[in-house]
């Protein structure tokens, strides 16, 4: 499995990291976080290609932003999330991404089912409600900056970056 990722500015990622740290008022453990969006995840067995078609679409994208506007939790998975509005510009993208394979896409990334978001805690047992009361309480809306990509390889022990994509800024 391979995840085409958006990596969002490192103030974005220390806003939403303090919000996973909510999890430890209630004696659970905070979840890791990476600080990304995913766009497509792949399960094809042409990963190379995949790469190199995902780049020249990307070829012209420059840097841009999303507007974190709310906390969520996402079913079936047990997960609590910050998301950011559907954007033109993010629905365009993901869109293009996903049109180069749209068969070897999972399902979660096809066009139809993706809900742009950042994880933000999972668990299969926590009173999520209670959770994510809490976060969205310390939540403020925010900008966050997106400047690169990143193609990972899901493994099991976590994940392995293969390629990445630094986005130019419009002023560059």
């Amino acid at each position: 499995m391979l995840c085409v990722i958006a990596k969002i500015d490192d103030a974005a990622r220390k806003r939403l990291d303090a919000l996973c740290k909510v999890a430890e008022e209630f004696h659970l453990p905070a979840r890791y976080l990476y600080g990304h969006i995913t766009l497509v995840t792949y399960l094809g067995q042409q990963e190379t290609s995949f790469v190199r078609q995902c780049r020249q679409i990307l070829a012209c994208q420059t840097a841009f932003s999303v507007f974190y506007n709310r906390i969520e939790i996402l079913y079936p998975t047990p997960s609590i999330v910050a998301s950011p509005e559907r954007t033109p510009e993010l629905m365009q993208i993901q869109a293009r991404l996903a049109g180069i394979t749209p068969d070897e896409l999972n399902r979660w990334t096809s066009p139809a089912h993706w809900h742009p978001h950042t994880t933000l805690f999972y668990h299969e047992t926590a009173d999520l409600q209670r959770i994510s009361r809490k976060m969205t309480e310390r939540f403020v809306p925010f900008h966050a900056e997106i400047g690169g990509i990143e193609f990972s390889r899901v493994t099991e022990n976590g994940y392995e970056i293969l390629d990445s994509i630094v986005l130019p800024s419009t002023g560059d």
